[in-house]
């Protein structure tokens, strides 16, 4: 039996169209968010935080928490083509009344990124550094 070269070319199509695995960011983490903040008084201002982080993850969406849910969030991970123990997180804030937008760079067990907070009265810049303590699911809820 001979196989046709375009049902050779067919397949390997197919298996180089299947999605990739999600890159595993699921767990725990601890970190630091500085944020450089501008107010409807005009004034400027720089706030440190320190933060505990817990994501839970559902193949590429991600449902997050920070700081038993003060700030929750959901998002897509998206994992590198080139090294599957790296990707990025991209993850907008579940509150009305408030907009987030944060992407974040992940290598292993370390993310780190930036994020674009606005309010009717203020709007900040913020830095995120966090590390995974925990690959443990702390069974976040999506949002609503």
């Amino acid at each position: 039996m001979r196989i046709s070269p375009a049902f050779i070319m067919g397949l390997a199509l197919v298996v180089s169209a299947s999605p990739a695995h999600a890159l595993d960011v699921e767990g725990t983490w601890q970190g630091k968010q500085v944020c450089k903040l501008f107010n409807s008084s005009g004034l400027k201002d720089v706030d440190k935080f320190d933060a505990a982080m817990e994501i839970s993850q559902e193949g590429t969406v991600v449902a997050v928490d920070i700081d038993d849910g003060t700030w929750t969030y959901s998002g897509a991970v998206l994992q590198s083509a080139q090294d599957a123990d790296s990707g990025e997180i991209g993850m907008t804030l579940c509150k009305e009344g408030q907009s987030e937008t944060v992407r974040l760079k992940v290598k292993g067990d370390k993310m780190q990124g930036i994020s674009i907070f606005r309010t009717n009265s203020e709007n900040d810049t913020c830095k995120w550094v966090f590390e995974r303590v925990s690959t443990e699911d702390p069974l976040v809820t999506p949002c609503p």
